[in-house]
């Protein structure tokens, strides 16, 4: 594993306070990217933009199937990070459940769903970070049954 992977040397860079429960932006990034995978979040991307912007270290991208699964991963994400201690600035179109935007501080997530993933193309719009993590999709735990027949 890498220092980026790890989160080792961020932990010095970061402008601002980190939870002890979270050493760093990259390991706060990182767990929230787990838990977007256990939520069957899909096209999880995790962009690290500390050399591109000072908005934030890292940015977390993820698709979600409907307006009640991206809700539902911002609750659970929001609900993690306070119990864990760390920091929730705002939360901003959890009503709505199109795009979620979370700022945690040095870590923003974008929740969306896939019409407004693929319009808004913040992917390509943060080509200049340097993507850190990816994961196309969750394992269905059904996906053996479909494949046997």
């Amino acid at each position: 594993m890498t220092h980026e992977e790890t989160g080792a040397n961020d932990a010095q860079q970061s402008t601002s306070p980190i939870s002890p429960s979270f050493s760093s932006p990259a390991s706060l990034a990182h767990e929230v990217g787990d838990l977007i995978l256990e939520k069957k979040g899909s096209e999880l991307t995790v962009i690290n933009v500390e050399k591109v912007t000072s908005i934030a270290d890292y940015l977390v991208l993820t698709t979600a199937m409907s307006s009640r699964q991206v809700s539902a991963m911002a609750k659970e994400i929001r609900e993690f990070v306070k119990h864990g201690g760390g920091n929730v600035v705002s939360v901003e179109g959890l009503d709505e459940g199109w795009w979620v935007l979370m700022d945690l501080g040095d870590v923003i997530v974008h929740i969306m769903q896939e019409d407004a993933r693929r319009y808004y193309d913040l992917d390509m719009l943060w080509a200049d970070g340097r993507v850190v993590r990816q994961a196309a999709m969750p394992e269905s735990e059904d996906s053996d049954e479909h494949l046997a027949g």
